[in-house]
């Protein structure tokens, strides 16, 4: 017992490093479906951001839909079109589906004005009924994703997160996944349809 202890005072001290690395947020892999697997891991507050036509993008506008979320910014040249590519099949996959909103956040909003989002949002061929692409203060857009999302400080925007967090129809988080991981990618496509079946849908 007494030979055993330093390697589990080592563990211990391997979680606690990793977990100040990551900190609290869960990076979520194959659930398998089932919606006993979503977690509630915390319920965001109100923010006000603007959309690519310069119009308000509130929680309001987003009220009552099961909808995912990223961080991006347009001139990001690491994992962000891998991101933008998932958000494309979501749109597509869940394109019949009238309660899924798909958000996605610029990190650079000294850069990424309402028209060069628009530009992008474009290219990308979101569909702005279905996917935003929204900007705002600087100070409001890094306070949003670091203490409402909790995925850490946005200030260096080469250092953001590459999660998506699904979030359900009363504002509270029900996963994370990393949109650049193929498993973790096919647990939120599940994990989704299966929140829509609990709220109701098809």
């Amino acid at each position: 017992m007494r030979k055993s202890l330093p390697v589990i005072v080592i563990l211990a001290l391997g979680v606690l490093v990793l977990r100040a690395r990551l900190g609290d947020v869960p990076v979520v892999g194959p659930s398998g479906g089932g919606l006993g697997y979503l977690a509630v891991y915390g319920t965001l507050p109100g923010f006000s951001l603007v959309d690519t036509a310069g119009n308000p993008f509130t929680d309001g506008s987003v009220k009552g839909s099961v909808w995912v979320a990223s961080f991006i910014f347009t001139r990001c040249g690491g994992p962000c079109p891998v991101l933008c590519g998932r958000m494309a099949d979501l749109q597509e996959e869940f394109r019949a589906e009238r309660g899924v909103r798909l958000v996605s956040v610029t990190v650079d909003p000294d850069y990424d004005t309402p028209r060069i989002l628009a530009a992008f949002a474009a290219r990308v061929r979101a569909d702005p009924e279905r996917w935003v692409f929204a900007t705002g203060e600087k100070e409001a857009v890094h306070a949003l994703a670091r203490d409402g999302f909790k995925l850490g400080g946005t200030e260096d925007v080469t250092l953001h997160s590459t999660r998506f967090v699904l979030v359900d129809a009363l504002f509270r988080i029900r996963g994370y996944y990393d949109g650049t991981d193929a498993a973790a990618f096919a647990a939120l496509r599940s994990d989704l349809r299966a929140l829509l079946r609990a709220e109701g849908g098809p």
